[in-house]
């Protein structure tokens, strides 16, 4: 019997960055079962969380490239954050995390392929 993997939701507002993410998270023995590429898709997808058993957000902060606060990422980061507090929140991008984020993984200077070795060395439970 294999172990239970991880079980993740992924935010990134570019498709193909996405899948990527997605690819090297699920090969590397994490579960990618919600996905969101808007702020209206990550609330949708988080009606789910509880269902899927959601316990990793990764969250590319840089969400939106016409906006250079990066508040998009923050909001969505908020959002998760209130109504999930439990649910561990990921930066997965390459600008920096001012702040609300638990882990800042810098994908600047983190591989895509590093990025399952990485959660795992955060010990999340699994669901």
């Amino acid at each position: 019997m294999s172990p239970e993997r991880t079980r993740m939701f992924l935010a990134d507002d570019r498709p193909e960055r996405l899948e990527e993410k997605k690819f090297f998270l699920e090969r590397g023995g994490h579960e990618v079962v919600l996905t969101a590429t808007s702020i209206d898709e990550t609330s949708e997808a988080m009606t789910h969380f509880e269902a899927k058993g959601v316990v990793v957000a990764g969250i590319d902060l840089n969400f939106n490239r016409k906006d250079a606060e990066n508040k998009d990422g923050l909001i969505i980061n908020q959002k998760i954050t209130d109504a999930f507090p439990h649910i561990l929140r990921v930066g997965m991008s390459i600008d920096p995390w001012p702040e609300g984020s638990q882990i800042d993984l810098d994908t600047a200077s983190i591989p895509l392929q590093g990025l399952a070795k990485a959660i795992d060395a955060l010990h999340v439970p699994r669901k």
